[in-house]
């Protein structure tokens, strides 16, 4: 256990708070940051990736990257291979101008500990399929967001 040191000035937060914020700014706006993401393909099972992913990347654009992803599909588990399309000159980085955010307010701070929790949580294997496909359908019932999200990650 780390001894905490003397607490930082509300200058010295400040400060940390906008190095922060800089760097959340670069993350966003990189070459393979949130802004970039064009494309998630995900590819029809026989297909081989290794080749998909040498034809994306041959026809490419310049200023697009290829990456790779794999999932486990939730009723087989199976695994499910994908590309994703990373353009560093996308339209959205083009137009994008800030992340709204509040300035650092000394009044807002408040000191604690963080005590990690001993809990013990269940893996995949140990959850049946059952169970984790009517979780899935309860996701996908919830709102069409929630259906994209669960059929895009």
């Amino acid at each position: 256990m780390t001894v905490p040191s003397a607490r930082p000035t509300a200058s010295d937060a400040a400060a940390s708070l906008g190095r922060w914020h800089a760097a959340r700014r670069r993350s966003v706006t990189a070459a393979t940051g949130n802004l970039a993401l064009i494309e998630t393909r995900w590819l029809a099972e026989g297909t081989d990736p290794d080749a998909a992913f040498a034809d994306a990347t041959a026809e490419a654009a310049a200023t697009v990257t290829v990456t790779r992803l794999t999932r486990r599909n939730l009723d087989s588990d199976e695994p499910e291979h994908g590309l994703r399309f990373w353009d560093s000159a996308s339209p959205a980085i083009a137009a994008f101008e800030q992340i709204s955010a509040f300035d650092h307010n000394p009044e807002w701070v408040i000191d604690a500990e963080f005590t990690r929790s001993r809990r013990n949580v269940p893996s995949r294997s140990s959850t049946s399929a059952t169970t984790a496909a009517a979780a899935s359908s309860r996701c996908r019932a919830t709102s069409p967001s929630a259906a994209t999200a669960s059929t895009t990650r």
